[in-house]
């Protein structure tokens, strides 16, 4: 086997395996599979949980062959190579579980010892696949947007993760903790979906994933069987296992119907709410936040005794006072979902959810629960 690569594509090509490779896989903890044919290197890794693989073609000289090493010690050895190098690497004829490593420009050689590549295991696929297609860039920021929202260990596993509905025209996310709520939904590139699907990405996938499209070609492919989902982005492919469980009714929580609405202008509001929650209660972050005319008054406060006031000019839509409740960060994170000049906040009372969204578009939403001051 032999492969010679530029440090850059190598540790591109490798970064995702690696991180989802598992230290808990008896015997071949931690490794990865690495396989040259015909000019292409394949790289997978995986926890059984979730797979990556990653193909790309090689234009310099290349040996078919397969390696099973380690994915932290490799994944940190090319990244600690220099930029402008390029990668060799190819196994040692006189040692059958070895391979050694170089980089250009440099005085050094690595070997690392590898296992029996029939040893490593794969995710078995199940059933029919549903397909559709989106478009990458719309996608990957309502995936991250949503990934604020999930819940982290929660008892009510299916609430770990973010729910993905599709229709013939449109897929929406959903992730909610039981204390906050975001939704948003992207179109599809066409009527793809050949049958619609609700499913639940677990947390672990989802960070994933948005990792993974950060770049790459326009359109993402995804496919859904009964207990897994698949995403296509050029010649990246992920695997991962879904929730089984049933996510909770969205619709029955989005107050559709507040009455009092102010727009608020998002970048001056998120200023204002940062400098609040540095002497809020490290522990419950609790702001009151009193909506007043043309008027929004910020309070916090600790056991310290310090305390925050600060009032921030905001347009009435419609009128009505309310004096409510909030977990800062839960706020932040809200207005940090959109690029939008303005926002809507819209409220009932000071013991109703509220809802934020742009005027933009309604389609892209965020629900926050009261919190008792």
């Amino acid at each position: 086997m032999k492969l010679i690569l530029s440090q850059p594509l190598f540790a591109q090509a490798i970064e995702t395996a690696a991180s989802v490779a598992d230290k808990k896989i008896e015997h071949v903890a931690d490794f990865i599979l690495l396989t040259v044919k015909d000019g292409v290197l394949t790289v997978i890794g995986t926890d059984m949980e979730r797979e990556s693989k990653t193909c790309v073609t090689l234009d310099q000289e290349s040996e078919d062959g397969i390696a099973l090493v380690s994915g932290k010690k490799l994944k940190d050895l090319v990244k600690s190579a220099p930029n402008d190098s390029v990668v060799t690497f190819k196994s040692n004829p006189k040692e059958p579980d070895a391979f050694t490593m170089t980089f250009s420009g440099t005085r050094s050689r690595f070997t690392l010892r590898g296992k029996d590549a029939t040893m490593f295991p794969s995710i078995d696929m199940d059933g029919n696949q549903k397909t559709l297609s989106v478009d990458r860039v719309q996608f990957v920021r309502a995936l991250d947007a949503m990934s604020k929202f999930m819940a982290d260990q929660d008892v009510r596993y299916y609430l770990n993760g973010v729910q993905l509905v599709a229709d013939a025209q449109s897929v929406k996310l959903t992730a909610t903790d039981g204390h906050r709520l975001s939704q948003s939904r992207v179109a599809l590139e066409s009527n793809s979906a050949d049958a619609p699907f609700d499913v639940i990405i677990p947390r672990k996938a989802v960070l994933d994933i948005i990792k993974m499209l950060k770049s790459g070609d326009e359109t993402i492919q995804i496919a859904t069987t009964a207990n897994h989902i698949v995403l296509t982005l050029g010649s990246n492919t992920y695997i991962s296992k879904l929730i089984d469980g049933k996510f909770p009714d969205a619709e029955r929580v989005i107050p559709r119907k507040n009455q009092v609405v102010y727009r608020a202008n998002r970048s001056l509001l998120i200023g204002s709410l940062t400098r609040a929650a540095i002497l809020a209660n490290e522990k419950f972050k609790g702001i009151r936040m009193n909506f007043t005319g043309n008027e929004l008054s910020i309070e916090a406060n600790n056991p310290e005794q310090d305390a925050a006031n600060e009032v921030v000019d905001i347009e009435s839509v419609t009128q009505g006072n309310v004096e409510i409740g909030f977990n800062v960060k839960y706020v932040i994170d809200a207005l940090q979902m959109y690029t939008d000049e303005n926002v809507l906040i819209e409220l009932q009372d000071g013991n109703s959810s509220a809802l934020i969204r742009t005027e933009a578009a309604n389609d892209h939403i965020a629900v926050l629960m009261p919190m008792r001051l």
